[in-house]
């Protein structure tokens, strides 16, 4: 099994999709809400405005 490992080395300089599933979602929010949480920590601009960061609801 291979394991990658990365840094945010310049965070501002990256565009960030995420992708979350509408089928419940009580646990996919939760998950969502972690995933910015940590992109915050790193330097990601998570604010409703940001141009850095897209954030998809989708079927399933």
């Amino acid at each position: 099994m291979a394991t990658f490992e990365g840094r945010f080395t310049d965070a501002a300089s990256l565009r960030i999709g995420v992708v979350v599933a509408r089928f419940n979602d009580l646990v996919t929010a939760k998950l969502l809400s972690g995933c910015l949480d940590c992109l915050s920590r790193h330097g990601i601009d998570t604010t409703e405005s940001s141009s850095q960061l897209d954030v998809a609801w989708v079927p399933g």
